[in-house]
């Protein structure tokens, strides 16, 4: 394949190709969001996932359906043809997609670089990314380092609700905390830091890697697609995602091998804090509250609220793109957290200042802080 990078506007604009949208997630509907302001919308021709139970499934996008194809259907593709990968799995899909012959001369375009890094040279990409996934490849001993590192000890793991004050950070000074994401929004305004910080959002990593690789903190975990981008992290240890091997639970007790992010950090922060021996777990800033949610049902609910302690105008790079949240998933992954610590004696809490999550038993942060 050849690999290329550049504005949405430069694929869109040059040449008559037919344009094949390889995922279909929100990353998908957000490229789509930019087409329709280009009046592009009809260069797609379809789309392709490796979700084999949408295949043959129609996409409605406004007034347009497209039709959803297993990958193999590319091999097979006569047309004149540029693939645009939209979707978080750009590594994997690009090795997937150079196993097909007839795509050698075709071009393959990833939005999320042209999105975050359109000036990135695209040259020998698969073997740049494979480098930095050899470099990183076993980390056991580094991940070693933090097993049971904090056995019998509380911890705090810090959320961006709404909820969240510059007081209560003041609280936390000198106790065991994790950070996450936009966190450091925060910084300006105390002089308290976390211990830990994670991410997991490829969004955030990409948009703010500068901020995030000048953390001074203990330890960094990101998500090792950080490396699908060519992102390499001061301190950092790169977590896998789980498969959903059936050996796998989805709480994952060794992070060292895998982890499930559950839709939230959060949770990703709990299955580390377990990992490090913690046995007594804080929330606060977890209101489980958005601006819009997404209901078991289906149902796009609006709540008056704003999603972080820090305001869109603050977070001038990735505000909008935390819009619409699965509610119901979250739900599921903060009860199968909490199933997991009763079975093996371990007290999650929530110190957050109202919110929506009842999942875990609530507490008073000035209380356990004995403030």
């Amino acid at each position: 394949m050849v690999f290329k990078n550049g504005t949405i506007e430069e694929l869109f604009n040059s040449g008559n190709a037919e344009i094949i949208v390889f995922g279909t997630s929100n990353i998908a509907m957000a490229m789509i969001k930019e087409v329709e302001k280009l009046g592009k919308r009809d260069s797609i021709a379809y789309f392709v996932d490796n979700d084999r139970s949408l295949w043959g499934q129609t996409l409605q996008v406004g007034e347009r359906e497209y039709r959803i194809e297993p990958p193999e259907f590319l091999g097979y593709e006569k047309k004149d043809i540029r693939i645009i990968i939209a979707s978080t799995y750009v590594y994997d899909i690009a090795k997937q997609l150079e196993e097909y012959p007839s795509l050698e001369t075709k071009e393959c375009w990833f939005y999320t670089f042209m999105k975050w890094y359109p000036n990135y040279d695209m040259e020998g990409y698969l073997e740049k990314a494979g480098q930095l996934h050899q470099k990183y490849a076993d980390q056991t001993e580094q991940f070693a380092k933090w097993k049971d590192s904090h056995k019998g000890e509380r911890c705090f793991i810090v959320g961006n609700g709404p909820s969240l004050m510059m007081d209560d950070l003041e609280l936390l000074k000198g106790e065991f905390c994790f950070g996450a994401n936009q966190i450091f929004l925060a910084f300006g305004r105390t002089s308290w830091r976390p211990n830990v910080y994670l991410t997991v959002n490829v969004d955030t990593f990409l948009a703010y890697r500068q901020e995030i690789n000048g953390l001074d903190c203990g330890i960094k975990f990101i998500d090792s697609k950080a490396l699908d981008y060519g992102v390499e992290i001061r301190d950092a240890l790169y977590l896998k995602h789980g498969t959903f091997a059936e050996n796998e639970d989805f709480f994952s007790s060794d992070i060292g091998r895998y982890y499930y992010n559950g839709g939230t950090v959060v949770y990703t922060a709990l299955q580390t804090a377990v990992y490090m021996g913690f046995n007594r777990i804080y929330l606060i800033g977890v209101d489980n509250n958005f601006t819009f949610e997404k209901s078991r049902s289906g149902n796009i609910i609006k709540n008056n609220i704003q999603n972080h302690f820090y305001k869109s105008e603050d977070d001038k790079k990735t505000a909008d793109l935390y819009a619409t949240v699965d509610v119901g998933h979250l739900s599921e992954s903060f009860e199968a957290a909490r199933e997991y610590a009763d079975k093996n004696g371990i007290r999650i809490y929530n110190a957050t200042r109202g919110g929506k999550l009842e999942v875990f038993p609530r507490v008073r942060l000035e209380e356990v802080v004995g403030r």
